[in-house]
């Protein structure tokens, strides 16, 4: 597994954990941390746009590597 689809499902399942916590803490206290909330899932989006951009990167770049060693116009 690459090392980018470990970071993404580790991201994930931290979610996942962060909104179980999140979750009790307001079942507790009454109160949730919206700041806290919001800058979490924030990151986590960002996180995974990036993912997303270097994902397509490298695809792009395996592409025309593949038609310039099968001779094809790149045009």
């Amino acid at each position: 597994m690459r090392f980018l689809k470990k970071l993404l499902i580790g991201v994930y399942v931290y979610l996942a954990l962060f909104s179980a916590a999140s979750l009790i803490i307001f079942a507790v206290c009454q109160t949730e941390p919206t700041a806290l909330i919001t800058c979490v899932f924030g990151v986590a989006g960002i996180e995974s746009m990036l993912g997303a951009i270097i994902k397509a990167s490298e695809a792009k770049k395996q592409n025309r590597k593949e038609v310039t060693e099968n001779g094809a116009d790149i045009c």
